[in-house]
């Protein structure tokens, strides 16, 4: 029994070893055995079986153990996952510095000329919006703005992509000034219409037509 509890502290002392790979404050660590092999441990050390028979079984189970554990813990995973678990969690936060680099970044990437995107009031204008303001992107929502010099007879409808007139959002007379109506995607019978591409038309007087592309995905 000496000789086994000789054998064990030799065995744990050489897992202890440090990796020459390895950060300064990593360390090894021991596994531990579960009830069931405690158990079985108990009842081979209360067997008859001869001494020399249990040394040579447990200096085969230590070197098959010593031999899985240095392959475990000597594996470039394990080694990289000591490491970073080594690495003050403080160096992982941002830098006040490196905060402001990217609210810079941020605003030079909305910068548009002559236009005030992020005014000082931290107002924050969406790239979305900006496309739109530009004419990079395309408005497709259900309203519809215009402007009237004077007094004029509108008419507004909605067109689906079959050039079939599937609404008349407004019809009369507007005195000079800027409008905006929004459809509420549904036809003059009041029944909600699929989603999909459609088309709105806004007729000013005789001669001016403004159109836009109306895309329904509630």
């Amino acid at each position: 029994m000496k000789i086994l509890f000789l054998i064990s502290i030799f065995t744990l002392s050489l897992l202890s070893q440090s990796n020459d790979n390895e950060l300064p404050s990593s360390t090894i660590e021991v596994e531990k055995f579960t009830a069931e092999q405690d158990s079985a441990f108990k009842k081979a050390m209360k067997s008859n079986l001869p001494t020399e028979f249990l040394i040579k079984e447990s200096l085969d189970i230590i070197e098959y153990n010593m031999q899985m554990n240095r392959i475990i813990q000597d594996s470039p995973w394990m080694i990289a996952r000591r490491n970073l678990a080594s690495i003050p969690r403080e160096y992982f936060e941002a830098d006040p510095v490196e905060i402001v680099q990217r609210q810079t970044m941020i605003q030079d990437a909305q910068f548009v000329p002559f236009v005030q995107t992020i005014p000082r009031n931290a107002f924050v204008m969406d790239l979305v919006d900006i496309g739109k303001l530009i004419g990079i992107v395309e408005d497709t929502s259900p309203t519809m703005k215009y402007t009237l010099d004077f007094t004029s007879e509108v008419e507004i409808v909605i067109y689906s992509v079959n050039a079939k007139v599937v609404a008349t959002i407004f019809k009369g007379m507007q005195t000079a000034g800027n409008y905006q109506r929004t459809w509420n995607g549904r036809d003059d019978n009041g029944k909600l219409l699929p989603r999909g591409d459609y088309i709105g038309e806004i007729r000013i007087g005789e001669f001016k037509y403004i159109r836009k592309a109306i895309e329904l995905k509630y």
